[in-house]
């Protein structure tokens, strides 16, 4: 009777562990296709591409908040930005200071005036930011009225 208990047992955590091996390519293989594909791919490059661009913004409105920052200054901010990556993350980059400040020129988070940049407070920045993410969101249109619907027939006339 053990023996008959030990051989159920065995075959039952074999067949656990068989499904346990499944499942676990399975999920592998849907992640990798779901990577794989044109739009994932896409998608990916896209949010990555934002985040650089984020990170950029960041690093250049962080030098200049801290000190007055004039046109002719661009260039040794631009290396002293990729001097402090390359030190603190040991990453060479060329830092893409003319795209990061025409974005935070045409947010408003930086100015120009006579040559000299100035920048919003880190609270009026944020603030500034949020109104304009709130203005972005109102103006989305509507999803939800039509969510679920896949045809342009009335759910009234579909009840027959």
């Amino acid at each position: 009777m053990l023996g008959l208990c030990g051989i159920a047992f065995r075959q039952a955590t074999s067949f656990l562990n068989q499904r346990n091996r499944y499942m676990m390519t399975m999920a592998q293989n849907l992640y990798f296709h779901a990577l794989a594909d044109n739009r994932g791919v896409t998608t990916l490059l896209a949010s990555r591409a934002a985040e650089e661009d984020i990170k950029e913004e960041m690093l250049l409105y962080d030098v200049m908040a801290k000190e007055r920052v004039a046109r002719s200054d661009l260039g040794d901010i631009d290396r002293a930005i990729e001097q402090y990556l390359l030190n603190t993350f040991n990453v060479s980059v060329n830092f893409d200071l003319e795209d990061a400040l025409s974005r935070l020129l045409a947010d408003g988070i930086v100015t120009e005036k006579d040559g000299v940049f100035q920048t919003l407070a880190p609270a009026a920045a944020a603030q500034h930011i949020d109104v304009k993410w709130d203005k972005y969101l109102d103006e989305l249109p509507d999803q939800t009225r039509n969510e679920g619907v896949e045809f342009d027939q009335d759910a009234s006339e579909a009840v027959t």
